[in-house]
């Protein structure tokens, strides 16, 4: 049913795009597609992650649209260059979302069709399937000293806490860029190793390594989405561990919602937490200030490279969401203006250039996030996932890129939870360890997420046979 009313909001877009395609006009048909986005959502409420790839991808193509029809059609969703979130940007936005979400909806579908039911494996009393040999065990004791490491290197180049210094304005800098997300796998690893060998004093030991890795090596230095990316990621193993997916209840929407309003205080909180004499309140009240309009100063005009006056407009700026939709926004018009050429696939084969970290090849290709400097263009850094596919291929290719990364999302999750391999989880971790990043800053991040997975399961299987082969020897001289 789902992909059904994917494709009749396909349909709704199409219209809106190409003939109800003026402010006027276009309300009633775009309501009736949000209100079908927002009951796919809902069917996607038997699958935590198969829910959160949809909301991603749609939130990001419908919002702006969303935030004109209630404020205004001047109204924008980021600060600064309002003439690129124009409404006429946003309808060519969300037409690609449409296609996009019906793309990644396939892709999702097809991901499972391999897999029929699960095999009769041996659980645990609390339903918790059990690992066959010892290799959980030791990939979770190994696990430990690389989180706590890496907690160590992200506390040192983040910089002081919050309170101390605003967010990056004293950072060091790191020299793996991926750093985050060895700690991130290697947590997900010992939540999932520990509990498939029923480790004793897991749950301590997890609650330890979460404070030193996840509160005090970022959080308190602002660092919000990698921390977001490993609590998601230990839900969604939650329900594989035992075999099910994750379902969205009633007490699930309570808790989302109250970490979404810790989480988007905290990103007030990094940035004015150092001021002397601030309260709480303040600080509340900063990070839902865009549920009012404010009204712009000025804007920046590509055509002349002046900057203009633009009384009438507003910004709603909701939070993340609209820096990211900025970026989406400003690559349709540079691509639509002819300032950028499509580059067929260009972006993503240099993804095997872009490997090798900066330190071994400086030479490497730029992240393309950078590229909006060069039009003096002023975006958060990311280069969300539909923007590059704009970029590549334009319409044509929300027909079967978003598929394709949904189906490989699908397919290892599926996987996991089916085979309950090692290389099954550590596949599904490429997508676990950059969850927010991939999905809303850059494809590349998944990439670089699958190589560092990959890296450390040949590492922890390299040390699990070096154990071995030092008990075999050890035994054989015993029994000499």
């Amino acid at each position: 049913m789902i992909i059904y009313s994917s494709l009749i909001n396909v349909f709704i877009s199409f219209l809106i795009f190409f003939v109800f395609n003026t402010y006027e006009s276009f309300g009633f048909l775009f309501l009736s597609s949000f209100f079908i986005f927002c009951f796919n959502c809902y069917l996607r409420f038997n699958n935590f992650l198969f829910l959160f790839r949809n909301l991603t991808l749609g939130a990001v193509g419908y919002v702006p649209l969303l935030i004109k029809i209630i404020y205004g059609e001047n109204t924008s969703f980021y600060f600064g260059e309002p003439e690129l979130q124009i409404f006429d940007i946003c309808l060519v936005m969300y037409f690609c979302t449409s296609i996009a979400l019906f793309s990644s909806e396939i892709g999702l579908e097809l991901g499972k069709i391999r897999f029929k039911t699960l095999p009769n494996f041996e659980k645990y009393d609390n339903g918790v399937i059990k690992a066959t040999d010892n290799s959980w065990l030791l990939i979770s004791v190994f696990s430990i000293p690389v989180i706590i490491l890496v907690s160590y290197l992200t506390a040192i180049s983040a910089g002081p806490p919050i309170w101390q210094a605003a967010y990056a304005t004293e950072a060091g800098g790191q020299t793996l860029g991926n750093l985050q997300t060895i700690g991130i796998i290697s947590l997900l690893a010992f939540y999932v190793g520990s509990n498939k060998c029923d480790l004793k004093n897991r749950n301590v030991i997890l609650f330890l390594l979460i404070f030193i890795f996840l509160f005090w090596g970022m959080a308190i230095r602002g660092l919000r989405q990698d921390v977001i990316t490993s609590l998601l990621g230990i839900v969604f193993c939650y329900g594989l561990i035992k075999g099910e997916d994750f379902k969205i209840k009633p007490l699930t929407l309570i808790l989302i919602f109250f970490a979404y309003l810790i989480f988007e205080t905290l990103g007030a909180a990094r940035a004015i937490l150092s001021i002397s004499g601030v309260s709480l309140y303040e600080i509340f009240t900063t990070a839902f200030a865009f549920l009012s309009p404010v009204g712009f100063e000025d804007g920046f005009d590509l055509n002349n490279l002046n900057f203009f006056l633009l009384g009438d407009a507003q910004v709603v700026m909701p939070g993340t969401l609209g820096a990211i939709a900025k970026t989406f926004s400003t690559t349709v018009y540079l691509v639509d203006a002819g300032y950028l050429d499509l580059q067929y696939g260009k972006t993503y084969y240099e993804f095997i250039l872009r490997s090798p970290p900066e330190f071994l090849y400086p030479n490497r290709p730029e992240d393309y996030a950078w590229m909006f400097l060069d039009f003096n263009t002023n975006t958060v850094g990311g280069f969300f996932e539909l923007a590059e596919v704009y970029f590549n291929f334009g319409f044509i290719g929300m027909m079967f890129v978003p598929g394709l990364i949904s189906f490989l999302i699908s397919y290892c999750y599926t996987k996991a939870r089916i085979d309950q391999s090692l290389i099954a989880y550590f596949l599904l971790f490429s997508f676990l360890g950059s969850l927010f990043r991939g999905a809303w800053y850059q494809t590349f991040a998944f990439y670089k997420s699958f190589l560092t997975s990959m890296i450390l399961l040949i590492l922890f299987i390299m040390a699990i046979y070096m154990i071995d082969f030092l008990r075999d020897r050890i035994n054989t001289n015993n029994s000499k």
